[in-house]
């Protein structure tokens, strides 16, 4: 009996310890990775192939880190003021030649300042400290340029950019004529002068080529150029008078089919019961033809003229050739659509002596017009054009109406009231006169195969010219000088150089009878032999004979 108590209790032992021994194992199992738990019997070549795939990673040297490297900062350009070019021509139409410096700004004396217009606005401006006149205009016209391109909303911003970001300013200057004319302006003994007073009248000059649009030489006031003077050639506007004549009446009458060369109008008061208008000299003539009307500067014809047109297409076609300071009739009661102003030049606000003498390209040119311009492109300090001010022409009249009416100007300069000028002695000449009201303003616009000038003359602020005329056109007189100056400096060299107009081949002449306009008949007894027609508008009538 105890023999078989004590197996019992060595039995349960036994039982008790396997029983730990089997719960061990199981804690055991529970702390090993759950792969290894699930692990799977393995085929023998996937275990050779991953064995020798850890050898290989075990034997690769571990990649070297390496530090990000922050980008070095764009070095900062140093501050480098704007540099004004033009360029020698070999060939301008084509912009061809040596480009040469002109100017360099200094920034010293660039700053921007302001007024009040009479309308009490505050107005601002850039300031350049004793510039030339040309550099001066090149300057606004280069902050007019920069304001559209970069956004810029204040001249601060074009004035920084002008003194540090190295521009390289191409303009349109020819040093040679800017030189001609500004020795001319400062020559005093040029100039008529009446009485002891210090006020004497101003005057200024446009020059262009008008093949490309470049205004080549401009003056804006006699004597030396001062510091902040005021610009007569850009920044006043005076009433052009008879001067507008080509461009608001006869121009665009001819172009229109309104009028011929010989077509012909009662010299007589467009209203009788006023007068109005009244010719200068006074007096009329009765049946009278367009071109000798042109040469006589004819008030009546041109009134009538264009009204038989009507004033809106003198209004567009003035504004499709530049002439910004017209003032519209949906604008303000005192405008500019009306006879007054289109026909005789009593503009409201008139028009400046560059917007004039750039729309006359449109005569020169074979009824093509550019922009004037006295900045051709500007590029940055590498030379790199973010700029193009090169421009194109735009086909804004006729060659046949720009011929016709060519011819009819070079009378006026020939037979008419610019006849005191003799440099149609070595090349033809072709330009109109004009006289405001009062005598306040006299002005000439005339041109070469070369080039157009344009003259303004008058005081500041405007007063009687009779005293300064002297039965003469001071503007005649300085158009004259200067134009002959440049021609016999840059033109009268070539002993090739060209003459006379190049007319369009679509300009016929024809002989018409003086009293009815229609082609001459063998019994008229007053013709008038050379005629000049479109060859599509060439009269069909033949008179009946006088």
């Amino acid at each position: 009996m105890k023999r078989f108590t004590a197996l019992l209790l060595c039995f349960v032992m036994i039982l008790t310890l396997l029983a730990g021994c089997k719960q061990e194992e199981k804690k055991n199992s529970l702390d090993e990775p759950r792969e290894k738990v699930e692990k799977k019997k393995e085929d023998p070549k996937e275990t050779k192939e991953k064995e020798t795939e850890k050898a290989t990673k075990d034997t690769e040297p571990e990649p070297e880190q390496t530090e990000e490297v922050e980008p070095e900062p764009e070095p900062e350009l140093p501050d480098v003021p704007a540099v004004f070019y033009y360029t020698e021509y070999s060939d301008r139409a084509n912009r061809v030649g040596e480009v040469m410096e002109y100017h360099t700004i200094r920034p010293d004396d660039l700053q921007v300042k302001s007024f009040k217009n009479s309308k009490g606005e505050e107005i601002k401006y850039i300031s350049y400290l004793n510039s030339s006149w040309y550099v001066e205009e090149a300057l606004l016209d280069t902050a007019d340029l920069l304001m559209e391109y970069y956004s810029f909303e204040t001249l601060e911003e074009v004035v920084e950019c002008l003194e540090c970001d190295g521009l390289k300013i191409y303009t349109a200057v020819d040093p040679a004529a800017q030189e001609i004319v500004e020795n001319y302006f400062t020559d005093s003994s040029n100039f008529t002068t009446v009485g002891s007073s210090d006020v004497q009248p101003q005057a200024s000059m446009v020059i262009t080529d008008p093949e490309t649009g470049d205004i080549i030489a401009l003056v804006g006031g006699r004597g030396p150029k001062g510091y902040d003077v005021l610009n007569y050639a850009t920044e006043v506007t005076r009433q052009p008078g008879s001067s507008i004549k080509p461009l608001s009446v006869y121009g665009p009458a001819l172009e229109e089919g309104v009028i011929t060369y010989g077509s012909i109008y009662e010299d007589s008061p467009y209203n009788k019961e006023t007068g109005w208008p009244k010719n200068y000299p006074e007096g009329y003539k009765g049946s009278t033809q367009i071109y000798d009307a042109v040469r006589r500067s004819v008030n009546t014809i041109a009134v009538k003229v264009l009204m038989s047109m009507g004033a809106s297409k003198s209004f567009d076609f003035l504004k499709s050739v530049g002439i910004s300071s017209l003032v519209a009739m949906k604008d303000s009661d005192n405008n500019d659509h009306n006879a007054a102003a289109l026909a005789l030049g009593g503009m409201v606000y008139g028009v400046s002596n560059r917007e004039l003498t750039e729309a006359y390209q449109v005569l020169a040119n074979e009824g093509s017009f550019s922009d004037g311009r006295t900045v051709v492109k500007i590029a940055d300090r590498d030379d790199n054009v973010i700029i193009d001010n090169s421009g194109s022409a735009v086909q804004v009249m006729s060659a046949e109406t720009s011929s016709i009416m060519t011819v009819m100007l070079e009378d006026v300069v020939d037979n008419g009231t610019a006849d005191d000028i003799t440099l149609n002695d070595k090349i033809a000449v072709a330009g109109k006169t004009g006289t405001s009201n009062n005598m306040y303003d006299k002005w000439f616009v005339g041109y070469t195969p070369y080039y157009v000038g344009g003259v303004w003359f008058g005081f500041e602020k405007p007063k009687n010219l009779d005293a300064y005329v002297k039965g003469e056109n001071p503007a005649v007189t300085i158009w004259e000088g200067v134009m002959t100056e440049l021609h016999e400096a840059k033109v009268f060299t070539n002993a090739d150089y060209q003459k006379e107009f190049i007319y369009s081949e679509n300009m016929v002449e024809a002989s018409v009878c003086r009293s009815s306009g229609k082609l001459a008949a063998s019994s008229c007894s007053s013709v008038e032999k050379h005629s000049y027609f479109n060859k599509n508008l060439l009269p069909t009538d033949t008179c009946a004979g006088h």
